[in-house]
């Protein structure tokens, strides 16, 4: 099915933030079905090896804050159109890309210690979001759906395949990196519009808690490869995000990255991009800062490091 495949390599970077490119599923990753499953006693111990972010219930009702289960709304992105040139792309692919809503909860808990008591935090997870009317009052919902669980949801002629795809490239391109009891860390692969060109970059976000009062803060950065093994920092500063953050997640397209396959345009893999990442108050690096933040692959010392550096910027 042609304009299914145009549809597939298209909305992709619409709905996630990740590319078309889906590497071989790894060894070292463990699927978590539920969001459940990703509840973290307080060990003290610092989590370094790649897995998937499980994907948050299919039912969820998303609204302005978290919804029940959930301490903290972390992102509701809304695709949308950017710049480039749209001239030629069929209205079901643009009704399409503006159909999944990339969402992200987290839950912070409390924990009882000898004298006080501490917050930490117990998952994160991650999921789709599409409008489902109520039958009963005819009220449009923003709710969690995936592809074994969609309930009442429109799917048009596409709409199964469209979120398969996005489900199976976000499990392979967004990946935890680091775990602790009060930071997670996940990076995601993405082309992004960067110096006029499509990029492909990466999104580094990092969720934190302060143990003390329970508060919680989402920094994002933008990462470009320096070789197979390094980072860099591509943007001066990161992005402390407001909370119940609403993104309006807006693509480049560029209009020669697409082929004349009658009846359709094929696009390429990065004929679609990313503006920008989600925006918020700039947090300028500092030397030592920036080491940190770039690095690839962590030591549990890095991760300590890193945390504190963090943690000191967010709440000064």
């Amino acid at each position: 099915m042609r304009i299914g495949r145009l549809l597939i390599w298209g909305l992709v970077f619409a709905a996630c933030v990740c590319t078309g490119h889906r590497p071989p599923p790894r060894l070292d990753v463990i699927a978590t079905a539920m969001a459940g499953d990703a509840s973290r006693p307080p060990e003290g111990n610092i989590d370094i090896s790649p897995k998937r972010l499980p994907r948050i219930p299919p039912g969820t009702i998303i609204g302005n804050g978290p919804p029940a289960g959930w301490s903290h709304l972390v992102l509701f992105a809304t695709p949308g159109l950017g710049a480039g040139d749209f001239k030629d792309i069929p209205d079901v692919v643009l009704d399409y890309a503006k159909w999944l809503k990339f969402t992200i909860l987290a839950n912070v808990a409390k924990q009882k210690n000898p004298g006080k008591e501490t917050y930490y935090l117990d998952r994160v997870a991650r999921g789709f979001a599409v409008a489902i009317k109520n039958k009963k009052t005819g009220e449009y919902r923003e709710t969690i759906i995936d592809n074994t669980n969609t309930l009442d949801a429109d799917m048009g002629i596409l709409g199964r395949r469209v979120l398969k795809e996005n489900e199976d490239i976000l499990d392979n391109e967004v990946r935890q990196v680091v775990r602790t009891d009060t930071m997670l860390i996940f990076d995601a692969n993405s082309y992004m519009l960067y110096n006029n060109k499509h990029e492909r970059m990466v999104n580094r976000y990092a969720i934190l808690v302060l143990p003390e009062s329970g508060k919680l803060a989402t920094l994002v950065w933008l990462l470009s490869f320096d070789g197979p093994d390094r980072y860099k920092a591509a943007e001066p500063a990161m992005q402390l995000l407001p909370p119940n953050m609403h993104e309006s997640r807006l693509l480049s397209v560029k209009r020669e990255k697409f082929k004349v396959v009658w009846p359709v345009y094929m696009p390429e893999p990065d004929a679609f991009a990313l503006m920008r990442i989600p925006q918020g108050t700039a947090v300028p690096y500092t030397s030592e800062l920036e080491r940190l933040a770039t690095i690839k692959e962590f030591t549990p010392q890095q991760v300590e490091e890193l945390e504190t550096k963090l943690r000191a910027v967010i709440w000064k």
